[in-house]
């Protein structure tokens, strides 16, 4: 049934014909490795996410393949970044053939190579609450992160444990569209608050040049 409506070409006054790839699917939470897949018939491309968590201390990896029809999800770095013990990258990956991202595997985030920008939002972090978390320091946000981010709510780890969690940092522009269907490790349980702001410019010091003696 996947194969004819893959191939079908509906005459609706315009002719269109919708062509197909066939994907390997699997998601494995706590993993970097798919511990079983199968194949399915896309339409756009083959898509692998790599999630790389660290949370209050302790790093939680997701590895996810699939369809995806959405290409500003593809080839790219997804980040949250905070001064507060929260950081997580999903590195995509996408091709566009025939069983083509059996061959695309766990992949690090190579985030730490990223250059930092003059931009800073607000951050801080609190695992064990439900109420938005106060601070009165920023972090540097790094390339491609332009907003900042303000989340509340209670969210399921990739190794099943529930946190009510509340942070601030910088997020990758676009971050609150995506939310979190892009992090295949997560599970959203209760949503209080997710806001995305224009991160904040750094202003250089002045530099201050000594008067002659």
């Amino acid at each position: 049934m996947k194969s004819f409506l893959c191939t079908l070409s509906i005459f609706l006054g315009l002719m269109t014909t919708v062509y197909c790839i066939k994907c390997e699917q699997c998601w494995s939470i706590n993993s970097d490795k798919c511990c079983s897949s199968t194949y399915v018939e896309c339409t756009g491309s083959c898509i692998t996410y790599s999630q790389n968590s660290t949370v209050g201390g302790v790093e939680y990896i997701t590895i996810r393949k699939g369809c995806e029809n959405n290409p500003l999800l593809c080839n790219r770095i997804i980040s949250v970044k905070t001064n507060e013990r929260v950081n997580d990258r999903v590195p995509t990956q996408c091709c566009d053939s025939d069983f083509c991202n059996q061959d695309l595997n766990f992949q690090n985030s190579q985030i730490d190579t990223f250059p930092e920008i003059l931009l800073q939002c607000p951050s801080c972090y609190n695992g064990n609450s439900t109420e938005e978390c106060v601070t009165s320091t920023n972090v540097t946000c790094i390339k491609d992160q332009g907003q900042c981010m303000n989340y509340v709510g209670v969210l399921q780890l990739a190794d099943g444990t529930v946190h009510n969690m509340s942070f601030k940092g910088c997020v990758t522009t676009g971050g609150c569209l995506l939310g979190f269907t892009v992090l295949p490790g997560t599970k959203e349980l209760k949503f209080n608050i997710m806001d995305c702001t224009p991160a904040l410019p750094i202003v250089p010091k002045p530099t201050v040049i000594p008067h002659p003696v």
